[in-house]
């Protein structure tokens, strides 16, 4: 006997297998299939429930997020408007230091003793020592002739020939 390929005999000797195709839970399918459909439609239900507060919710979000800018713009503006009022206080600060300044020296220039004065520009002095009334540049405090003095650097020094003066200049008097 012989066996070719393709031949008669070779399909008689063949292994024959039969493939049966059988469903099983197609019940618990359905019922699967029934809950997901269910829990899809309340997913719908509760989305169309809670989409009108998802928009309050990102109305408020949106008009807490404005109210915060401009409450952040209005603080960037009190502060600018702080800094300038603060440059406006120094340069006014200045201005009558200089004139302070410019008063003190053309006083100082009119007075008879010239020889006490240049002593008194150099190194440290006591305000108690001198006969005139100083005032201190820094510290906007003058001392008359008398009172109790301290020492200070003799460049802070300004002369006045009078109380009057002094406190027109923006000195006030020492308390002690």
């Amino acid at each position: 006997m012989t066996v070719g390929v393709g031949s008669v005999a070779a399909e008689e000797y063949s292994p024959r297998t039969k493939v049966v195709v059988k469903y099983t839970g197609a019940k618990e399918y359905q019922q699967v299939k029934e809950k997901n459909a269910a829990l899809i439609s309340a997913k719908k239900a509760a989305l169309l429930a809670y989409a009108p507060l998802a928009k309050k919710v990102k109305k408020l979000e949106a008009q807490e997020k404005a109210e915060k800018e401009a409450a952040a713009k209005a603080k960037r503006e009190q502060e600018k408007q702080a800094a300038e009022a603060k440059k406006e206080a120094e340069a006014a600060r200045k201005a009558t230091e200089k004139q302070a300044a410019a008063a003190s020296s053309a006083s100082d220039s009119n007075t008879d003793d010239s020889a006490d004065t240049s002593s008194d520009q150099r190194g440290d002095m006591n305000t108690a020592d001198s006969q005139k009334i100083v005032g201190n540049v820094n510290s906007k405090i003058y001392h008359v002739p008398g009172q109790a003095g301290y020492r200070m650097n003799s460049s802070n020094a300004v002369y006045f020939n009078s109380e009057e003066e002094a406190l027109r200049a923006g000195y006030r008097r020492a308390k002690r």
